[in-house]
């Protein structure tokens, strides 16, 4: 008797990262955020194949995203992070509960699911957009609505004006002097304020 075989050689498991897919979805505040405070970023990964998908890479190197500060220089974007993960179905992999930047190595059973939950605390320098990108098997995944700018703080700023002297009244020909404050009584950064005094 002569073996006789495919010659293409034994075959392994069907990989199916192929038909892994990705999402990320800005979660909050709505209004845009504040210098200081944290925005929620959600990260859904979703084996929507009939095969064992391994290796699958998901990557979010949140200390690298940076936005601009008042004068429009560069800073970080975040200062600090919490990431969580919840998953369904067969997986193996995932972190939870770390504050580093996101390096997992999954391997995901058909149908399964990870969702990672991204808590950022914003730089109180921060006045430009801010955003994150992840990498899931090298490729760029971010919000689809795209980067947020801050909230608009403007309608939270009040102006009083006060004539401070001479309190007898004026006379001719001297000076009397006005005070004019502006408070920004909100939370959040208020740009493009306008102040004229049209003497």
């Amino acid at each position: 008797g002569t073996d006789v075989t495919d010659p293409s050689c034994p075959k392994g498991h069907e990989d199916g990262k192929s038909n892994v897919t990705a999402a990320k979805v800005y979660t909050g505040p709505s209004q845009g955020y504040t210098p200081g405070g944290q925005v929620t970023y959600e990260l859904k990964l979703t084996n929507t194949g009939t095969a064992l998908a391994t290796g699958v890479t998901a990557v979010d190197t949140l200390s690298s995203e940076t936005t601009t500060n008042i004068n429009g220089s560069s800073v970080p974007a975040y200062t600090s992070w919490t990431i969580t993960s919840v998953k369904t179905g067969s997986v193996s992999g995932n972190s939870s509960g770390i504050t580093t930047d996101l390096s997992d190595t999954l391997n995901m059973g058909a149908g399964a699911t990870v969702t990672y939950t991204i808590t950022a605390t914003v730089n109180t320098d921060a006045a430009g957009k801010i955003g994150n990108t992840a990498k899931i098997n090298d490729t760029d995944v971010t919000d689809p609505s795209g980067p947020k700018d801050p909230e608009d703080g403007k309608s939270n700023v009040t102006a009083t004006k006060t004539y401070t002297g001479p309190s007898q009244g004026y006379t001719p020909g001297q000076q009397v002097t006005y005070e004019l404050k502006l408070t920004n009584s909100g939370t959040a950064l208020a740009i493009g304020v306008t102040a004229i005094d049209a003497l």
